[in-house]
């Protein structure tokens, strides 16, 4: 008998660059995913490609109160702009 294992999704607007070290940065709109379940966390372009996916140790960057600061995924910075669903 297997059980089925259900992971709550929060799906949130974002703002990601490839541009980490530079002064000047060029932010492109995208989606982020992230699982409860496993702290994983996938980032996705406008078009819905998945760009970098990576496991976070806590919960901490995504919350409101650390919206609009810049943190790094993978090999892009994000910035959270809103949550579309939860």
């Amino acid at each position: 008998m297997s059980q089925e294992i259900i992971s709550e999704i929060q799906e949130y607007t974002i703002l990601y660059t490839y541009n980490i070290v530079q002064k000047l940065k060029k932010w492109n709109d995208g989606k982020l995913k992230y699982f409860k379940f496993n702290n994983k966390v996938q980032v996705f372009n406008e078009d819905l490609i998945l760009i970098t996916q990576e496991f976070l140790q806590n919960d901490r960057q995504l919350q409101e109160s650390n919206w609009g600061n810049e943190f790094k995924v993978g090999g892009v910075l994000i910035t959270i702009d809103s949550m579309d669903s939860e």
